[in-house]
């Protein structure tokens, strides 16, 4: 899979087997020499499970497991059974959705169109030796004997967790959740490995899938837009430079504009026969429901690395802030492993057995996602509506192959559908057969073949340095991730390895941010990117890397008087959008700003709520209002915007200037949904009657890149059609809209609003209203901000649907590592509700991440013993 290393072989360490043979096999617990964890009284103690030594759990005051083993085995299956007492029906869940199972769980309340999308998306043309065709299953077959084991010692530790259940051992108790759905213990199936593969490829299909995207911007292409203001809404150029590496430069492009334009055509002509497939294939998606999800825009993360050279204390630091869905409970739960082979923190999807974001005793790492493109679309002719056979292929008819697949649903009968494959792709999409045109759209995803990401996982929790990260990562096939990471030696390194497909000539039709002809080969896929033509960095000279799901290459920086950046120019085509840059510009100024970084710094950075958004349109934005009669309220607003220092502060915070930067970031972010509605609807009228309906459905960075646009001179913007000609007059409007919104939700004057009044953050229950929300609660920041606090465009409800779920900051002192750690929750999924006792774990850290605190955490032996609050023994 990689050109660049060998698979990194495990090596113990005299010192570290020591450690764990005095921890765990020396216990006085077995009877042996003294005990280390002594002064932790024994909560429970746990026999059987073909242990080869006792293994010792200590549990702190945030209910997080440290994990002390004498095998990784051992480890493991300590960890499957502490994970499932704390998180058990969140990871059935979990497994449910990614496996099309929904209906066993959740019964005829399950939507069946979920289970069939879900279990389209994981359908490969390969079969594994049993026939399957799901690809969790082709995973499974390719582990390592070691990883297999591994794994399978990890499902063992749940299995025997639900056996506890059953026989009401242990303590171990089935989660509320449960009753309120009339499931028992007895209703559930074992846990297997295949289980947590397929919640692994589900984090990665989040993560790298923009089948929806690419249906979305044919539907945008075939909606009789003027094909200007098309181009303006799927703009690639972020809206303000902001590139990882910026290495474009080194490959340009000759023929790639010209390439673009011939494509666009011959596209166009294909797209137009598929409307009906996309529309088909939309409404199908629409009915997706993800726990991971981001409130419908792109996923965000924030992380950095400073080097040795620009830090206090002269050991590098490590920060990560990934985006994803707020809910109850937190997406990660915290653990901590200490086995031989690796000593191990950080946080871990519920249901997986590896630490994805974290450290070791040696080595921190963080992840972003990259956006590589990955995904294609391809309109297909079929031969037969709506019982197609075969697809027109290079002049022949290929026949489909048919998977008749078996969807149980509790208390009903089984449900049996077929699944089409094109042989040479992929899965036709669920709804996309339309039988007047007799097409439909065919998906080819790099995640519907086996690749490796848990063995990468598995690799990096035990690297020692730099080295083992490239080494580890190297089997990182998808779901591409900005992994930046460092070490005690003082080295940091970036490597956003995945697999990227290469695909037909731009001149053929091809245009992969589009569904593409199908009807040919010319558009198919020709192999991957080598390796040595993937970026990656070692020890910059600049003393640190930062990526927030921006440009890596500087390819999507604007040309010449604002021209939209070609995706194809300057290299292999790696992706055809990013971030829209203002979260990279910022956490850019501020590192270049810390000659001497800190722990500290690197938190507050983290909860950074300065608007590079509103800085960059403010100067714009005055210019439009300035020649314009205003209402007093109105001219009120336009004095607290010309005051402003950019914060966006709830309004509760301590210290001088608060209120009034409160006032004015609610008066901006409230702005903004009349502006596009009489900046972009009404440019968009050329799409007729339709405007408004089908500017909702435009992702909301795109949105704001007309919105920048439309308010720089020169515009890098290619219509006039936007404000209907005139956006001064359609500013002035937006704002006395505001005036008015604002005036009937927080009152007459301007001085007295409060953004945290409008600006909320709720934990969604995966079972609510039965279990309810968690919130609202007020929040700072805003669009784009470090400390992201993104919402709906067009709500005027501005609540946060997406946010850090893990703010995590490492120090890598040789004396010994320093960590810090908030998740949007807590480590135990036990509320209190349907006659069960909480956990005082449950969405504990909310108050804490609420308030961007510290979050110290222990990892030397004996900081977790001073911390740890109980303790459960794994006997032998």
């Amino acid at each position: 899979m990689s050109q660049r290393s060998t698979s990194t072989a495990f090596l113990l360490t005299l010192s570290l087997s020591l450690a764990v043979a005095l921890a765990c096999g020396s216990s006085s617990e077995t009877g042996g020499g003294k005990d280390p964890f002594s002064s932790v009284p024994v909560s429970q103690r746990l026999t059987g499970g073909g242990l080869g030594a006792d293994v010792n759990v200590l549990v702190d005051g945030l209910g997080i497991p440290h994990v002390y083993a004498g095998s990784d085995g051992d480890g493991a299956y300590a960890l499957g059974w502490v994970q499932a007492n704390d998180r058990f029906f969140q990871m059935d869940l979990f497994r449910k959705v990614a496996r099309g199972r929904l209906g066993e769980l959740l019964g005829g309340v399950a939507d069946p169109a979920q289970d069939i999308q879900m279990r389209t998306m994981f359908t490969s043309t390969r079969a594994a030796s049993n026939g399957s065709h799901h690809v969790e299953d082709l995973i499974a077959e390719g582990l390592t004997p070691e990883l297999r084991a591994y794994a399978q010692r990890y499902a063992d530790g749940i299995n025997r967790w639900l056996d506890d259940v059953r026989a009401n051992r242990s303590g171990a108790t089935l989660p509320p959740q449960y009753a309120s759905l009339a499931v028992s213990a007895t209703d559930i199936a074992p846990w297997t490995v295949e289980d947590s593969l397929a919640i692994g490829r589900l984090q990665s299909f989040q993560l790298s899938d923009s089948s929806g995207e690419e249906l979305l911007a044919g539907k945008l292409r075939t909606s009789g837009l003027d094909t200007t203001v098309f181009n303006d809404l799927t703009r690639h150029a972020q809206a303000v430079p902001a590139a990882i590496l910026a290495l474009a430069a080194s490959r340009p492009s000759t023929s790639a504009a010209r390439a673009s334009a011939a494509a666009a055509a011959q596209a166009d002509a294909g797209l137009a026969e598929a409307r009906g497939s996309i529309d088909g294939a939309l409404a199908a998606r629409s009915t997706l429901q993800l726990p991971f999800a981001s409130g419908g825009d792109r996923a965000g993360s924030n992380n950095w690395t400073v080097m040795p050279g620009r830090t206090a204390n002269g050991h590098v630091l490590v920060a990560n802030d990934p985006h994803l869905s707020l809910s109850r409970p937190a997406n990660f739960h915290l653990a901590h492993l200490v086995t031989p082979t690796r000593n191990v923190a950080g946080a871990i999807f519920p249901g997986t057995p590896v630490v994805v974001i974290g450290h070791n005793d040696k080595l921190a790492w963080g992840d972003t996602v990259v956006g590589y493109d990955v995904t294609d679309l391809y309109v297909e002719t079929l031969d037969a509506v709506p019982v197609p056979t075969s697809v027109l292929y290079k002049g022949a008819q290929v026949p489909l192959t048919v998977i008749q697949e078996t969807r149980k649903v509790r208390g009903s009968a089984d449900q049996t559908y077929p699944i089409y494959l094109v042989p040479h792709r992929g899965p036709l999409l669920p709804g996309s057969i339309d039988p007047v045109a007799k097409t439909a759209i065919s998906v080819r995803w790099t995640g519907q073949d086996p690749t490796y990401e848990v063995q990468a996982f598995y690799e990096l929790n035990a690297a020692k340095n730099v080295d083992g990260a490239f080494a580890a990562l190297a089997k990182f096939g998808v779901g591409a991730q900005n992994f930046n990471f460092g070490d005690t030696a003082g080295h940091i390194g970036y490597d956003p390895h995945a697999l990227v497909p290469i695909r037909g000539s731009a001149a053929n039709g091809c245009l992969p941010w589009l569904p593409m002809p199908g009807k040919d080969d010319k558009c198919d896929w020709q192999g991957f990117i080598p390796d040595d033509q993937l970026p990656q960095a070692r020890d910059p000279a600049k003393g640190y890397l930062a990526t927030a799901n921006n440009d890596v290459t500087g390819r999507l920086a604007a040309g010449a008087a604002g021209a939209d950046a070609d995706p194809l120019a300057g290299g292999p085509y790696l992706y055809a959008y990013s971030d829209i840059g203002f979260r990279a510009q910022r956490i850019a100024t501020r590192l270049d700003g810390l000659p001497r970084a800190t722990l500290d710094d690197m938190t507050a950075l983290q909860a950074d709520n300065h608007s590079n958004l509103a800085e960059t349109m403010m100067p714009g934005l005055l210019a439009l209002l300035a020649p314009r009669t205003l209402s007093p309220t109105a001219q009120a607003i336009v004095a607290l915007w010309q005051g402003w220092d950019f914060t966006t502060p709830t309004g509760t915070e301590p210290g001088a200037g608060v209120a009034s930067s409160s006032a004015a970031s609610a008066a901006f972010h409230a702005f903004l949904h009349p502006f596009a509605s009489r900046a972009i609807v009404a440019g968009m009228s050329s799409a007729g009657a339709n405007a408004a309906s089908l500017a909702a459905t435009v992702p909301s960075e795109q949105l704001v890149k007309v919105l920048v646009g439309v308010t720089q001179s020169p515009r890098p913007l290619r219509s006039n059609a936007w404000c209907s000609g005139d956006c001064s007059s359609a500013a002035a409007a937006a704002l006395e809209d505001t005036v008015a919104f604002l005036g009937a939700r927080l009152g007459p004057a301007p001085s007295a609003w409060r953004w945290g009044d409008l600006h909320h953050v709720k934990f969604r229950s995966p079972v609510s209203p039965i279990l309810p929300d968690l919130g609202p609660f007020p929040n700072d920041g805003g669009l784009f901000t470090v400390d992201v606090a993104n919402f709906d465009l067009w709500s005027d409800t501005f609540e946060q649907h997406a946010g850090p779920n893990i703010r995590i900051v490492t120090e890598l002192d040789p004396a010994g590592v320093k960590s810090r750690m908030v998740i949007p929750g807590g480590e135990s999924d036990r509320p209190g509700f349907l006659g069960a006792t909480a956990s005082p774990h449950d969405m504990g850290q909310v108050p804490a991440w609420l308030a961007n605190e510290k979050g110290d955490q222990p990892f030397s032996q004996p900081e977790v013993v001073t911390a740890a609050k109980s303790r459960l023994v794994f006997a032998r």
